[in-house]
């Protein structure tokens, strides 16, 4: 819990409505968490029926994840007015199109066989809006005004002829460019080393 907290270490200035936010965030995306990986919770391939326990507990856990979602999305609210504010001069960031396509990146991460344990230069895990909000701003720098996750797990693989899924955002910059990026990433690759794909991919840019 220490270290997510860490992240909104973002600089001076942080408002207890922010952090109220975003500790309640980590508190329902830690029990929505907590019951996802509970051996009552009912599998992706099937539907249970209503008023069974593995129902009630699927339920549970979307209701947990998106009071997660909902504190996360006010603390980015706040986080970016209190950015806005502290601008210099009224000056605001910006980057141009060859500098948003860098975001581009195709990682592996090995499990087993030979390479285990071992990750590609770069590699990283985007896990939710607030992790691209900070792979964007340790690229380009001070630039984004809102990122918003608009699909998660699109095209999720039930077998191994598609054995990735996407998360999709919209990215809005503080010069009022807009583009999504997608996140790609799934099960492994079985041949030789095992390994995990991370894909960034800008789109629209």
């Amino acid at each position: 819990m220490e270290k997510k907290e860490n992240k909104m270490a973002d600089g001076g200035g942080i408002s207890e409505s922010e952090q109220y936010h975003y500790k309640k965030y980590l508190e329902f995306k830690d029990k929505a968490e907590e019951l996802l990986n509970s051996d009552e919770m009912p599998s992706k391939y099937e539907t249970p029926k209503k008023g069974t326990r593995s129902y009630d507990v699927g339920k549970r856990q979307m209701e947990l994840g998106d009071e997660a979602q909902k504190h996360f999305s006010m603390y980015l609210k706040l986080k970016h007015e209190r950015e806005n504010k502290m601008a210099d001069g009224g000056k605001i960031g910006s980057a141009n199109i060859d500098d948003i396509k860098s975001l581009n990146g195709y990682f592996h991460a090995y499990h087993s066989g030979p390479m285990a344990g071992k990750k590609d230069e770069g590699y990283v895990a985007i896990q939710d809006e607030y992790d691209l909000e900070k792979y964007i701003t340790d690229k380009l720098g001070n630039v984004v005004k809102k990122v918003v996750l608009i699909e998660k797990e699109k095209d999720y693989p039930y077998n191994m002829s598609n054995p990735y899924f996407d998360d999709i955002y919209d990215v809005e910059l503080k010069d009022g460019r807009k583009f999504q990026v997608v996140r790609s990433y799934g099960r492994p690759n079985w041949a030789g080393n095992v390994s995990y794909k991370e894909q960034i991919q800008v789109k629209y840019a």
